[in-house]
């Protein structure tokens, strides 16, 4: 009997310890994968924003790091860019922590879908969200920056009612602004502070590098020795310029406008004024001597200032603007309804005409209240004498619901794009035709 057990107990025995050591080996491996599964959890929490789920600034570091090596193997550029959101604390005390975070994740989800996949983004800090994009060619960079600003632009739905939120954007470009992540970062926070400067939905590269003194005095000499030659060419667009080329520009204007008028053609020119021209003192005198010199009437001249520009220093503005309007030339408020002039101080202005900015023109058809704002604008500067133009009419659509709403004068790609001196002629000829 006791053989018989014994037999038994050695043929049991190891089945039991063979059972129970794959039963401790599923559970070692289903414990492994707990871990795996924890410590991945634990570092998508490290490296990934709570609200947004982008990736955080850990993690950016890390693809800015990883970025940098690959460029430096294939001898590539990339963009590094920050979006610093302008208007969010209004949000956050007007509107709520709850409605801010909801505005975030929109941001966030607007800012991905509106670039390509390979094109990284991260929530840089509170209300500031950085990209990371490869680029062949710097005029790729400045497409980059638009379609973000255009994402910003999309209305939010906040309870029912539209929300815009502005932001002032910042970029640099490596290897051109730095070759390690510390540099680019700084240069690209530097420039985020001179968009918030400028006003908003600014966009502002770096230039700063080892040898950007170099380059800024052969961009300067350059510049000089191509307006002395003859060498420069005007597209006629609205564009703002330092003093110098401030005076180029308005003097080329004049000459195509005596070259029109001997070919019988009449026509009224605007030019875009710069913030800095309002505190030259010797502005209006020279434009005067100019209008005579090229044999004009003041009447067929139009400048354009922003509220912006007028408001830095508005009386010297005021002198500047009375002495241009002294002369008989035609004087705008450009980009209306984004600054920050009081209907008081505009009564003052010897203004003649008010243009509607493009950001309530673009949105109208589906926004009620950027109609309500474009047809308000149209009212305000009808009662107060005076004209309107609309900017960013686009379509059809903007066209027809701006004239119904007596919109003086419509501009915009509906009408032209932006033309050469001689694209012009040949548009002004088949209008004629």
């Amino acid at each position: 009997m006791s053989h018989g057990l014994l037999l038994v107990l050695m043929l049991v025995v190891p089945a039991v310890l063979m059972y129970l050591l794959v039963g401790r080996e599923k559970e070692l491996r289903q414990m492994r994968i707990q871990q795996e599964a924890l410590q991945s959890q634990l570092r998508y929490q490290s490296f990934h924003d709570p609200l947004t789920s982008l990736p955080n600034r850990m993690l950016l570091e890390e693809q800015l790091n990883s970025r940098i090596a690959s460029a430096r193997r294939s001898g590539k550029r990339f963009l590094f860019l920050l979006a610093s959101l302008t208007d969010f604390k209004r949000i956050n005390k007007n509107l709520g922590y709850e409605v801010g975070d909801d505005v975030l994740r929109t941001v966030a989800q607007n800012i991905v879908s509106g670039l390509r996949d390979a094109d990284a983004v991260a929530r840089f800090d509170g209300d500031v969200f950085a990209v990371i994009a490869d680029i062949n060619e710097k005029s790729e960079a400045n497409i980059i920056a638009r379609k973000v600003q255009h994402a910003l632009a999309r209305p939010i739905d906040v309870a029912d009612s539209p929300l815009t939120v502005s932001a002032a954007i910042g970029a640099a470009i490596f290897p051109d602004q730095g070759k390690d992540m510390t540099v680019l970062i700084k240069h690209a926070d530097n420039v985020v502070s001179k968009a918030k400067s400028a006003g908003t939905n600014n966009i502002v590269f770096s230039e700063e590098d080892a040898s950007s003194g170099m380059d800024r005095l052969a961009l300067i000499t350059g510049i000089k020795d191509a307006m002395l030659a003859g060498h420069l060419s005007m597209v006629y667009q609205q564009t703002r310029h330092i003093i110098d080329l401030t005076h180029w520009t308005v003097e080329n204007v004049f000459s195509t406008q005596r070259e029109l008028m001997d070919k019988g053609v009449k026509v009224s020119i605007a030019v875009n004024l710069s913030a800095r021209v309002l505190d030259e003192d010797r502005f209006p005198l020279w434009v005067e001597r100019m209008i005579g010199q090229y044999g004009l009437d003041p009447a067929s001249v139009r400048f354009e200032v922003t509220e912006s520009a007028i408001m830095q220093d508005s009386e010297r503005a005021l002198q500047v603007l009375l002495q241009l309007a002294a002369i008989g030339v035609g004087l705008s408020i450009n980009d209306f309804g984004v600054g920050h002039s009081s209907l008081a101080y505009l009564s003052r202005l010897p203004v003649d005409e008010l243009k509607v900015d493009k950001s309530f023109v673009v949105k109208m058809i589906k926004w009620e209240g950027d109609r309500a704002i474009v047809r308000a604008t149209i009212n305000l500067a009808h009662d107060l004498g005076l004209s309107v133009a609309a900017e960013g009419v686009e379509d059809m659509d903007q066209a027809a619901m701006l004239r119904e709403m007596e919109c003086d004068m419509l501009q915009g790609y509906y009408i032209s794009h932006p033309l050469s001196e001689e694209q012009l002629q040949q548009w002004i000829s088949s209008q004629a035709a």
